[in-house]
């Protein structure tokens, strides 16, 4: 998260506290996560899966994660909300709050068109800026799922961690009798056709367009606003990362499993 607000520009733009809850969304966004998905809990009851205070009927998952964080920093013992007033306190939350919310995968399409209206306004106005609520949520949307922009090493160990917790939930509702989940079948799926089939509809669309919201900006005379590194790098890797996967099988990507951090082709 610190990492695209730096290189989009948003960082620069935020104050203390904004910067303070960009970073604690980014930190909280999963916080206490069962390891299965919204729909799942929700078709067998949260409460019989040990989650009892999972009580909404939609977003299930980043409402609890949102509301956690906020009682954890509110604790009397934690104190770290203490000296704002009453406005700023609901202010900060809010924000918080929409940024939890904005990594539920529901909601995806609904920031594509952010992204293209953004585009539209821009193209009619170079000058305009994005709402820095929306940037932020943008923000923690994107590092939520950026495991597949990372350098291909680390995108491919995160690819068995994803499908690994996917085949587990379908392993499990397997056992209980349920339908599975259409990503969860590790008799069915493709762990590479899981993540070429994300990048393809998901996160590529995604990550071009937010590239594009905030193209670099260098330090040249007569340039005003401040310089930004820009995206153009991480979509690059992304689409390094998904023609990887052309000639990958599953037996491939599970020897990511034994790779170490140093001295591996990225």
């Amino acid at each position: 998260t610190n990492a695209l607000a730096t290189c989009t520009g948003t960082m620069a733009r935020l104050d203390a506290w904004e910067r303070f809850g960009l970073l604690s969304a980014a930190l909280c966004h999963d916080l206490e996560h069962p390891g299965v998905t919204s729909a799942f809990l929700s078709r067998m009851g949260a409460s019989a899966h040990g989650y009892k205070n999972l009580i909404f009927r939609d977003a299930l998952l980043e409402k609890h994660h949102a509301l956690s964080a906020l009682k954890l920093m509110c604790d009397r013992d934690v104190g770290i909300l203490e000296g704002l007033s009453s406005a700023q306190y609901y202010q900060f939350r809010s924000s918080v709050s929409k940024m939890i919310l904005a990594t539920d995968m529901t909601r995806h399409f609904e920031y594509i068109n952010h992204l293209k209206e953004f585009s539209a306004r821009r193209d009619e106005d170079p000058a305009v800026e994005m709402d820095k609520q929306l940037a932020m949520e943008l923000m923690v949307k994107c590092a939520d799922i950026s495991n597949v922009v990372k350098p291909a090493a680390v995108a491919r160990r995160w690819a068995l961690r994803v499908t690994d917790e996917f085949f587990l939930q379908g392993d499990a509702e397997r056992d209980m009798g349920m339908e599975v989940s259409p990503t969860c079948d590790r008799f069915s799926k493709s762990r590479v056709d899981l993540q070429t089939g994300f990048i393809d509809h998901l996160a590529d669309p995604l990550f071009t367009l937010l590239a594009a919201a905030f193209p670099p900006v260098r330090n040249e005379p007569g340039e005003t606003q401040p310089p930004r590194e820009g995206l153009d790098a991480l979509v690059a890797q992304l689409r390094h990362n998904r023609a990887s996967y052309d000639h990958c099988t599953d037996l491939d990507l599970e020897k990511a499993r034994d790779w170490e951090d140093v001295g591996v082709d990225q």
